[in-house]
């Protein structure tokens, strides 16, 4: 009788404790698995997965799927892991442009440049020296190599390891590529810890997006109450 009892409320406590330990495990570990791991991850996929299944079948309450559906569930997995790779794929070359186009419109890179100055002698003459020296340079007026130069130093690394270096410096060429098994094995997580990836996304990214788009809708708002209320302040 004891033991029966033992076991039903084990198994309801497993069956409501299941859903929010995973629901908490998807937040801790999905921040380390956006962008990174690869192999190691399989660790940590199974140590909860092991644990719901002993539990499981302590309780009474496990039943071992037939292989179609483990087939058609592995199979569904993986589609809607790469459907997700190529969407994040997508968000991140974006992203890459939206920093570049960031850079282009507000910077004014201090570059070597080879500068003529007049130098005044003993005698009180003038003559054109050329010395080498830093200056500020409109972005238009860069030469292609130094504008690769100076993206390759500020663009973050996430965004630089997905770009031929190389030939970003001397092409400007700035379409990333996942040509190398670093980029590839990132797209290799997007893909087999898509859940992990995905919870990372909705509430790292989508709700401050959502959130910096309300206020920018609002932003008019908010500067007529601080004009409203700064209104005859005189200092």
């Amino acid at each position: 009788m004891i033991t029966a009892a033992l076991l039903g409320f084990a198994a309801i406590a497993t069956s409501f404790w299941i859903f929010p330990l995973l629901i908490m495990y998807l937040f801790i570990v999905s921040i380390f698995f956006d962008d990174d791991w690869y192999f190691l991850g399989f660790f940590f996929l199974a140590i909860p997965l092991v644990l719901i299944y002993f539990s499981l079948r302590e309780a009474g309450s496990f039943e071992m799927p037939s292989w179609q559906t483990l087939i058609m569930s592995f199979g569904g997995y993986f589609v809607f892991g790469t459907a997700w790779s190529l969407y994040k794929w997508r968000v991140f070359v974006k992203d890459l442009r939206k920093a570049v186009e960031s850079i282009v419109s507000t910077v004014k890179p201090t570059v070597w440049r080879e500068v003529e100055k007049l130098v005044t002698l003993r005698n009180g003459e003038t003559r054109k020296e050329t010395d080498r020296s830093r200056v500020n340079v409109a972005w238009p007026e860069l030469k292609t190599e130094e504008k690769g130069e100076y993206l390759s130093e500020v663009l973050s690394s996430k965004f630089t390891e997905f770009l031929d270096k190389e030939k970003l410096k001397s092409e400007l060429r700035l379409t990333p590529s996942i040509d190398h098994w670093k980029t590839k094995g990132k797209v290799f997580t997007w893909i087999l810890y898509w859940p992990f990836s995905l919870v990372n996304y909705v509430f790292g990214r989508l709700i401050k997006d959502l959130i910096d788009s309300i206020i920018e809708q609002l932003k008019g708002v908010y500067n007529a109450i601080a004009a409203q209320v700064m209104k005859g302040l005189e200092v």
